[in-house]
């Protein structure tokens, strides 16, 4: 997983990698884009997702329009954006954002879809898990489970 600023037109818009996989771990959501082929034309949708720590970000979901676009053409961006604050005064808004470059695999072994499921159960219903990974080992072959292999990411600022 490869950081870099150079894609950053402002210098004193640059995070550091520290805080940028900071927001990439503790985002709620993020943004997923891709290219539709079929369409020629760009398809984005609000996606949640878990951060393994390491370089992968797993999701899971139905096998709609959006697996479908993955299937045909895996190379995808994602964006997740930290804190926020608009500044009307100023004409602007604070924030910080992260965006990730990389390759969508869905050929998971059972134990991988359990350790992302797991992951997101962890992030979002940690209270719950029990519950949860009882309910995955009786559904995990028929489980919808995918990752985003991170190539490469930047992250930015506006204070």
């Amino acid at each position: 997983m490869n950081y870099t600023t150079s894609c950053i037109t402002r210098k004193n818009s640059e995070i550091e990698e520290t805080r940028a996989i900071e927001i990439i771990k503790n985002g709620e959501y993020g943004f997923m884009a891709m290219v539709d082929e079929e369409s020629n034309s760009g398809y984005g949708v609000p996606i949640n997702y878990a951060f393994d720590g390491i370089q992968n970000l797993y999701f899971h979901g139905g096998n709609g329009k959006k697996i479908k676009i993955l299937k045909k053409n895996p190379k995808v961006s994602f964006t997740v954006v930290g804190k926020t604050c608009i500044v009307p005064e100023q004409f602007t808004d604070h924030y910080e954002s992260v965006m990730c470059f990389g390759t969508i695999c869905f050929d998971l072994s059972q134990e991988e879809k359990i350790k992302g499921i797991e992951l997101i159960i962890d992030k979002y219903s940690s209270e719950y898990k029990e519950k949860g990974m009882k309910m995955v080992g009786s559904a995990v072959e028929k489980m919808s489970v995918y990752k985003l292999v991170i190539n490469s990411f930047s992250g930015k600022v506006n204070k």
